[in-house]
């Protein structure tokens, strides 16, 4: 039986770390620019969490970051 690998996980550094309460904030924004929408929330939240990856890697130098 093969032996299981002692694997440790790395956290992000901090300055990597996604701000939950700014993500908040975008996603919220986001909501209010679309009218208030009843349905479909999490339409937001992937918007919000692709606009904070996108700005991540842009303040890492990565200008290779197009928005669509």
């Amino acid at each position: 039986m093969p032996v299981a690998e002692d694997i440790e996980l790395e956290a992000p550094p901090p300055e990597e770390a996604v701000d939950r309460e700014e993500l908040a904030r975008l996603v919220y924004w986001h909501w209010e620019m679309r009218s208030q929408p009843e349905n479909r929330p999490e339409e937001d939240w992937f918007w919000a969490e692709e606009e904070e990856l996108r700005r991540h890697r842009l303040s890492a130098g990565d200008e290779t970051d197009v928005a669509w």
